[in-house]
């Protein structure tokens, strides 16, 4: 089972994610290729912390449930 709390992959030329464990807490990329905040964040119910800054962000269909959202 995962113990994975903090997923930092900023400045990688990446636009999607794989499913992600439900120990995450934070995660941090900055400076990918995302146009939109991938779906499969909404499924980590245990997510508190979400940065895409620096990113071409311009599709936003649902906005997961965190305390922290970054976006700019």
């Amino acid at each position: 089972q995962s113990q994975l709390k903090l997923l930092s992959i900023s400045h990688n030329p990446i636009s999607a994610f794989p499913p992600l464990p439900d120990t995450l807490k934070e995660i941090v990329a900055c400076g990918c290729q995302f146009t939109e905040l991938p779906e499969v964040l909404l499924q980590c119910q245990g997510l508190e912390t979400i940065n895409f800054s620096w990113n071409q962000i311009t599709k936003i269909e649902e906005l997961p449930e965190v305390s922290t959202l970054i976006l700019a």
